[in-house]
């Protein structure tokens, strides 16, 4: 359907995601569990954190979707994501998911953490049509949308699930 999915190649594509974020906030309305900041994303475009990818589906040059993905030591979290409404009916975030997937896949990571679906049943149908299994998860909440904070979070989840394995 001219759907191409791609990583982000800087703060225009940033900018461009964070578009269709405030599309799916207002489209979410009251019931959106979460609102972050213009700062926090181009924070996260300044970053150029290797392990923080920002992957993105185009129709033409409109964003349809994207998704914020982490990298632990043995697999991909997806840790952050938005879909244009109007261009649902092309499927872009199923697209999108596999080829997150099957990178993580060729870069030998061995799992995809979809992450919890932030109480939207939308979002948790989608995951579990994918195939995804829920289970506990615990959640780390700050009052300060701050990278250092950020990493240290993807940090101390990647020991937790670390262990969890070796368990």
């Amino acid at each position: 359907n001219g759907v191409v999915v791609r990583l982000a190649q800087g703060r225009k594509d940033w900018a461009a995601y964070e578009d269709i974020y405030q599309q799916s906030l207002a489209r979410w309305g009251e019931n959106a569990t979460s609102r972050y900041s213009h700062r926090l994303f181009q924070e996260l475009a300044d970053v150029k954190h290797p392990d923080i990818r920002l992957w993105l589906a185009f129709l033409g040059d409109a964003v349809a979707a994207g998704a914020v993905c982490c990298d632990g030591p043995d697999h991909v979290i997806y840790w952050h994501g938005a879909a244009d409404s109007t261009l649902f009916h092309l499927r872009p975030v199923n697209l999108l998911m596999s080829e997150i997937a099957s990178d993580a896949a060729r870069r030998g990571k061995t799992w995809f953490d979809l992450n919890p679906s932030g109480g939207h049943e939308g979002v948790r149908v989608f995951k579990e049509r994918m195939g995804g299994l829920s289970v506990p998860s615990p959640v780390v909440v700050t009052p300060a949308h701050q990278p250092r904070l950020f990493f240290r979070a993807m940090g101390w989840i990647g020991r937790k699930l670390a262990r969890t394995e070796a368990e």
